[in-house]
């Protein structure tokens, strides 16, 4: 199933697929044994804290609606000239590296696979992939803006049958 290679430009995106599902088993692991309970209102972002955030640090104005996550607090950005986003930010003390592996991932798979339909990784106003901000506990949060994709959303999908999980890999 694994093969070794010689460098991550010969890895196929099938690879960086499989490394990004184990990457998410293996961080909620982690986050299970060692979880610092938080007080979910302290850490919880807005719908007006997302809109600002997408203005301040992406320059887009729009609308913002929540969306499911389990690690991130999600949202699809409406913007003004049309254009739809995921701006997805992350809870305090997140693994900066484990987040800039996803956008990395992200930009290999664009530029790699032309055939699949993959989010597009938007930079910020500095054009970073990832940007930092500090809510008002005080706690630092990593923010992405990814290019919206239409469709149903996985979760409100009913009922979830076998040969769609299948579909899924």
């Amino acid at each position: 199933m694994f093969k070794c290679f010689n460098s991550f430009s010969e890895w196929s995106c099938e690879n960086y697929m499989l490394i990004l599902v184990v990457g998410l088993f293996v961080h909620r692991c982690a986050k299970e044994k060692g979880t610092k309970l938080m007080d979910y209102n302290k850490i919880k972002i807005t719908v007006d804290q997302a809109i600002k955030i997408a203005f301040e640090n992406f320059d887009i104005q729009g609308t913002a609606k929540p969306l499911p996550g389990e690690i991130d607090f999600n949202f699809k950005i409406d913007a003004v000239d049309g254009a739809d986003y995921i701006l997805k930010v992350s809870r305090p003390d997140e693994n900066a590296d484990y987040l800039d592996f996803q956008q990395k991932l992200l930009l290999y798979t664009n530029d790699q696979a032309k055939d699949l339909t993959v989010p597009k990784v938007i930079r910020d106003r500095q054009g970073n992939l990832i940007s930092e901000i500090k809510d008002e506990y005080g706690n630092i949060r990593k923010v992405r803006l990814l290019s919206w994709i239409s469709g149903r959303v996985w979760s409100t999908v009913n009922p979830q049958l076998d040969n769609l999980r299948d579909s899924l890999g």
